[in-house]
């Protein structure tokens, strides 16, 4: 063979197996062509499932954060609502200590006031005791101040009168109207005179006699029963006592005889 012709002849032969390579090459990718196609939809379909499975758990937390967020808020609100209720009682509960202190300074008052009185009338006792233990009159087992309070008297036993008298009994002031009152049990009698003017004269169950005089008032009747404290009438100004002071003048007759000094009995019921 002509090396011409023998080099065209392998020019063909090697123009030929590159052809065959390049389409074995092309029918070879062509081949893989699918699989890559399949490869990439399954990374795809992997991918989005993925992202599916993202979005269904941020829904879940979104959801259960919004869950968390109205639990949240209701348990707010239940907490506010406890603490008005709360302050409301505190509120009230100060109201009623309040209350208390008042109530417990009113009954110590009282108490202090109660007290007072039990040793105002232990005194009372100790100097009419003194009274009976210095002569021999009998007095009744329950005594009262003849005049209601406030009341003001003092000594004038013995003191010069008109028409060349002496004072035999004592003269207790007070506001017009203020009660006279039954020293003792015992009886009354209700009479009027020109000294004396509106009178009462008691008599108790131990045989004393007690003169009222200058009544304002008489509030019992005549021949009357009445209790030690019953009101017997008002102080006033009449008889001759009228231009004077509302007072009353308080007389004590031991046994239903004279007069003696009422001053010790009337300071040991009345102070």
């Amino acid at each position: 063979m002509h090396p011409t012709a023998a080099g065209t002849w392998a020019l063909r032969v090697l123009t030929r197996s590159a052809s065959v390579s390049a389409v074995l090459h092309q029918v070879a990718l062509r081949r893989q062509l699918p699989r890559s196609r399949i490869d990439t939809a399954q990374q795809v379909a992997r991918a989005s499932s993925i992202v599916s499975d993202q979005q269904r758990q941020h829904a879940t937390i979104l959801s259960g954060a919004a869950r968390a967020a109205e639990d949240l808020q209701a348990e707010r609100a239940r907490l506010d609502a406890a603490l008005l209720v709360a302050t409301e009682e505190v509120i009230g509960a100060r109201a009623e200590l309040e209350e208390i202190r008042r109530v417990a300074a009113e009954l110590a008052a009282v108490r202090a006031a109660l007290a007072a009185a039990d040793q105002a009338a232990e005194q009372q006792l100790i100097g009419r005791q003194a009274v009976v233990a210095g002569g021999q009159e009998a007095w009744p087992p329950v005594m009262a101040c003849p005049l209601g309070l406030p009341n003001g008297f003092s000594s004038s036993w013995g003191a010069p009168r008109s028409g060349g008298r002496s004072h035999e009994g004592v003269d207790m002031f007070a506001a017009r109207g203020t009660p006279v009152v039954a020293a003792g049990a015992g009886t009354v009698r209700v009479g009027r005179n020109g000294l004396g003017g509106l009178t009462v004269n008691l008599h108790d169950v131990a045989g004393n006699r007690y003169y009222y005089a200058h009544l304002d008032s008489v509030g019992v009747l005549d021949g009357q029963a009445v209790e030690a404290g019953q009101i017997l009438g008002g102080a006033g100004t009449s008889g001759n006592a009228a231009g004077t002071p509302p007072h009353l003048h308080w007389q004590v007759h031991p046994g239903g005889g004279g007069p003696v000094d009422p001053f010790p009995l009337a300071n040991a019921l009345c102070r």
